[in-house]
């Protein structure tokens, strides 16, 4: 963004959007093996991405994966069985 702004000064940089705590920095690779497959999930700017496609949440892809509703970030290991970030 800074760079962009150096080239085109009328650049805007885009407000980061609020994340939860205990959510990865972006980039991170979430992978997760349940009954059998490999899920991978990329933390993005915006959300997340799942084979191809953004979401919003984790459990928005943890319905996909599994076929009903899930507490994605502990379905992924972000939080411990009491809801507390690990």
């Amino acid at each position: 963004d800074e760079l962009a702004a150096t080239v085109n000064p009328g650049h805007a940089k885009k407000p980061a959007p609020h994340r939860k705590p205990g959510i990865p920095v972006v980039g991170t690779q979430l992978v997760r093996v349940w009954n059998g497959g490999r899920y991978e999930v990329l933390v993005t700017r915006d959300g997340f991405e799942f084979e191809g496609r953004p979401y919003k949440s984790l459990t928005a892809i943890t319905k996909v994966i599994t076929g009903t509703h899930w507490n994605g970030p502990k379905f992924f290991g972000l939080r411990d069985g009491k809801g507390d970030a690990q």
